[in-house]
């Protein structure tokens, strides 16, 4: 900035009024020029403890030029009452507060109607308006580095990707893609809700509902549902994983479709509140309807024969073509089966069910109690009530009550023997024991008439243990 000749310092005002010195008219006058004016100079001490008031001037309303050394020639940085858009055209400007560069560019504005802050902006249309990037601390929002003209984004920049465009959140604002917005990561996208994850996306892409290490595509902790398709685990015994329309009206919160337990053998069930089909190109093959009827489309076996079920002919016989086509099985209108060429079983015994007043197992040895008409295990020698050993590989079982245990009529069957009462041998015929459950030797077989239970065919000399043994009439 050019300094005016006639301003002094203020070591040179002094030399002027020195004791015994006469000053000039001139020197009177750079003394004057050399002090601010309030009248002429803009810059106001009023009365009354007000501040220091400044006045803007020219078109640009500029109030105060700051300057790095007052001998530079141009300000630093300037105070504006008017703000430009364009630095160059005067009508661009607004009323307002502004930090302008030394090209008059606004780097900070403050808006006189709206209050509005802008950065890089002389009319914020926000409360606070930047044209850049942000940072707080290590997250940064603004223009994509990578297309800064294209996408804005929000992340954190400093992640080591081996990438200077990382990014969390990011969002088209033209091109193709106009409003795309793309979430990103360099390990994993959780969706947390009250800090707890609720959904995450791995690295390899996979989604997890409900876990933090889906190990499939897509994993599910809990019950998936699509539509009216619920997938996941049974409600009604969330040990068991199931298929089905949770929708359905059947008084029975545990409807599904397909079910099977995730521990023990795995069984599978099919339900429905109506029928079952089975179809093939939407044709039925087989129908279980929710009454006792079951329609089954003729099929063939190898060759030419075929097995109908539910054949009109109350006569006809019902099973398998065998050889020479006469069937070597059948099922007679009566609900007769014929067997024609014998049955063969991988089991030992024949047994019958017996309802039980307690849990047993193969190998034990029951009584019958009279007055609960049920077995329960032996707990004394040479008791007549006996009827057998609990079977646990049967060939062949009489009864169809599932609950209640099967013991050996005839046949090898294990059993559980108490040799502390007298050695067994081979060819000892058994009897009950005071152990529960156990047999023992039959020292003297008169005295056991109607509690034998069986002869052994393996030896135990002491002790408690397993002996196989043969069971025939008694």
């Amino acid at each position: 900035m050019n300094i005016d000749d006639n301003k002094k310092s203020r070591a040179a005002l002094k030399s002027y009024f020195v004791k015994n010195a006469i000053p000039t008219e001139q020197q009177f006058s750079q003394l004057i020029d050399s002090v601010l004016n309030q009248r002429d100079d803009g810059v106001i001490k009023p009365a009354g403890g007000e501040p220091l008031s400044i006045e803007a001037v020219g078109d640009a309303e500029k109030a105060l030029n700051f300057y790095m050394q007052i001998s530079d020639p141009s300000p630093a940085w300037t105070l504006s009452l008017r703000p430009r858009a364009n630095p160059a055209d005067p009508q661009t400007g607004k009323p307002g507060l502004s930090f302008n560069d030394p090209n008059g560019v606004s780097r900070l504005a403050i808006n006189a109607a709206t209050g509005s802050v802008g950065i890089g902006v002389v009319e914020p249309s926000e409360a606070l308006e930047v044209n850049g990037r942000i940072k707080a601390a290590q997250l940064a929002i603004g223009p994509w580095p990578a297309n800064p003209g294209q996408y804005g984004f929000i992340g954190v920049t400093t992640l080591k990707q081996n990438i200077d465009q990382n990014y969390a959140l990011l969002q088209s604002a033209s091109g193709t893609d106009l409003g795309t917005t793309y979430l990103n990561s360099p390990t994993a996208i959780r969706l947390r809700i009250k800090n707890g994850d609720r959904m995450i996306v791995t690295a390899n892409g996979n989604v997890g509902i409900g876990t933090v290490s889906p190990a499939n595509l897509l994993e599910v902790a809990g019950v998936a549902r699509f539509g009216s398709l619920g997938i996941g685990p049974w409600p009604a015994n969330p040990g068991f994983m199931h298929v089905g329309v949770t929708t359905l009206n059947q008084g029975d919160g545990g409807n599904y479709a397909l079910l099977q337990a995730t521990s023990g053998d795995g069984m599978t069930f099919v339900n429905s509140p109506s029928a079952v089909r089975l179809r093939i190109r939407n044709d039925d093959r087989l129908v279980v309807d929710n009454g006792e009827t079951t329609s089954l489309r003729p099929f063939k076996t190898v060759g030419a024969h075929t097995i109908k079920i539910g054949h009109p002919s109350p006569n006809g016989r019902y099973g398998n073509d065998g050889i020479r086509g006469e069937p070597n099985l059948w099922l007679d209108s009566s609900g007769t089966v014929f067997i024609k060429q014998g049955f063969q079983a991988t089991g030992l015994d024949v047994a019958e069910r017996f309802p039980a007043a307690e849990p047993l197992v193969p190998g034990d040895v029951a009584v019958f109690d009279e007055h609960d008409r049920k077995i329960v295990r032996c707990d004394r020698a040479v008791d007549r009530r006996a009827v057998g050993i609990v079977s646990g590989d049967a060939a062949f079982i009489l009864g169809i009550e599932s609950e209640e245990v099967p013991i050996a009529l005839c046949g090898r069957v294990a059993c559980k023997v108490d040799a502390d009462v007298a050695p067994i041998a081979a060819g000892d015929l058994l009897t009950t024991s005071a152990t529960r459950g156990h047999a023992q030797k039959a020292e003297d077989p008169a005295t056991c008439a109607g509690a034998i239970i069986g002869k052994a065919l393996t030896s135990l000399a002491s002790g408690k243990g397993e002996i196989l043994v043969m069971v025939h009439g008694r």
